[in-house]
């Protein structure tokens, strides 16, 4: 990559496989070229783990409003934003991290600027894992059609058989399943209620023992739903104090010693009371006090080590942002949890989830990564007692069936699906059956009703009209049997 000198390349990583490692790497070789190097994320969490592989990072929405800017302003004028910094120059390579999550109107804008300066442009990501919230698919169709590297050696988990069997999962292999099967991976976990609790339990276990752990589930409103829950046993424990400030986004209470999840960027509230930095979407702070104006005063987490928890600078959140922002931060959902690396991961997985969603659940822990899968499974307005009604699947049955999905099937460019419209309206096959299909529906119904006329005046009897349409039915089927191998024949032969 640092050698080719194409203008855009890709570099897809599975899992595990040490993609921010080798994005630190290219960043410090091409840097010490004499050349600069700009990393863009989707998510100001994933802009922070590339500021943290030395690499001079913005999210993707404040980087493009810096460009505008810089489209409108005076090249040799005062530039009191800061923003010329991030003007592109010949040479400057730009890496978009987590590209999958990109949305394509945001990647086209990108890589048009970057011809635009001769500055080189690198994706990195996995289009198997999680997609864009918007129109997606352009980091997938990149990669399969353009330049592109691999990092296949997974390093993540501490087990060698995981390794492999993370391989097997995101190539959608069913097989992968017998492997955590048999290392006790995959809980029945019943219904949603139940599923939850369990992985709840199985989190607040790891937690206690020191382990950093992730708690994943399907939706907001289940976070809060299985957070509140945790809560309560948090406060039986003596682990955090039952009076608090409410949390007005999900309608909870935090205290001190709970954790707390912030919501959006609150950039405005940096030097707010002594604040050096602001809350980041997503992140995961420790409450370590209560403000008088119904405000909080918090922490950041940084990396366990050796099972302790350290605790980052603390930082004043004003009541506006608590009740409007912030939210219990026990549970969260996979689109939070995609490039983070803890000790343990619980997610609950039920029918209807995507390939995408099970495989980041099942990655993020390097020891140990459990699915509580929900096998008995009904609506949310379900009446009481119809779950003894509903048949239970085994939880690999559930699993088998949201991995099967074609990953391509989830996320597709625009050019992708006109492309496969084209080869099926060139199909040979396609057109034999829909003539097959409207010459059976013209001709069904005329020749059917002659018969039934001549049942009727008695030409033909009950047992003869019943062979005649039973013959006809063996005919049609051959004949399409016939057709298709012409047809194949052809295709053949062309």
């Amino acid at each position: 990559m640092l050698t080719s000198g194409a203008r855009i390349e890709s570099v897809c990583a599975a899992a595990g496989t040490g993609k921010s490692f080798t994005v630190g790497a290219i960043a410090d070789t091409w840097q010490g070229t004499g050349y600069r190097v700009f990393g863009l994320a989707t998510s100001q969490a994933a802009t922070d783990v590339l500021a943290e592989a030395n690499v001079t990072a913005r999210n993707i929405p404040s980087w493009l409003a810096a460009q505008e800017r810089l489209d409108e302003a005076d090249p040799g004028g005062p530039d009191p934003g800061g923003d010329g910094q991030w003007r592109l120059q010949p040479g400057d390579l730009v890496v978009v991290d987590e590209a999958g999550m990109a949305d394509t109107p945001h990647l086209a804008t990108i890589q048009s600027r970057c011809e635009q300066a001769g500055a080189k442009l690198l994706l990195t990501g996995d289009p198997r894992q999680l997609a864009a919230v918007g129109a997606g698919g352009a980091f997938a169709d990149l990669a399969a059609h353009g330049v592109r590297y691999e990092l296949a050696e997974v390093r993540r988990f501490t087990t060698a058989w995981e390794r492999s069997a993370s391989l097997a999962l995101r190539d959608g292999d069913p097989a992968a399943l017998d492997a955590y099967q048999r290392h006790g991976r995959l809980l029945d976990g019943g219904t949603v209620e139940q599923a939850e609790a369990s992985a709840a339990r199985a989190w607040l276990a790891d937690t206690l023992a020191g382990r950093e752990s992730l708690l994943l589930v399907s939706s907001n409103a289940a976070a809060a739903r299985v957070s509140s829950a945790l809560r309560a046993d948090l406060i039986a424990l003596g682990r955090v104090t039952e009076t608090g400030v409410e949390l007005g986004k999900d309608g909870t209470v935090a205290g001190v010693g709970d954790l707390v999840q912030a919501r959006r960027n609150g950039w405005d509230l940096i030097g707010y009371d002594g604040n050096a930095a602001a809350p980041i979407n997503r992140a995961t702070y420790r409450v370590t006090g209560l403000r008088a104006d119904g405000g909080l005063t918090v922490a950041p987490l940084l990396t366990r080590d050796n099972g302790r928890e350290p605790l980052g600078a603390p930082m004043q959140l004003p009541a506006s942002y608590v009740a409007a922002d912030v939210t219990l931060g026990y549970a969260s959902t996979v689109h939070a949890a995609q490039g983070r690396t803890v000790d343990t991961a619980h997610a609950v997985i039920a029918h209807g989830q995507d390939a995408g969603t099970a495989y980041v659940a099942l990655t993020r822990g390097r020891d140990r990564n459990t699915a509580h899968v929900v096998t008995r499974a009904v609506p949310d307005d379900a009446e009481p007692g119809q779950t003894h009604e509903v048949a239970e699947r085994s939880p690999r049955a559930v699993l088998a069936e949201v991995i099967e999905r074609d990953p391509g099937e989830t996320e597709q460019s625009a050019l992708v699906v006109r492309e496969r419209a084209e080869q099926q309206a060139r199909s040979t096959m396609t057109h034999v059956d829909k003539l097959t299909y409207h010459v059976d529906r013209i001709t069904a119904g005329r020749t059917g009703g002659q018969l039934d006329r001549l049942a009727a005046d008695g030409v033909l009897s009950d047992l003869d009209r019943r062979r005649l349409a039973a013959a006809r039915r063996r005919r049609r089927r051959r004949d399409r049997g016939r057709a298709g191998d012409a047809a194949r024949r052809a295709a053949r032969r062309r």
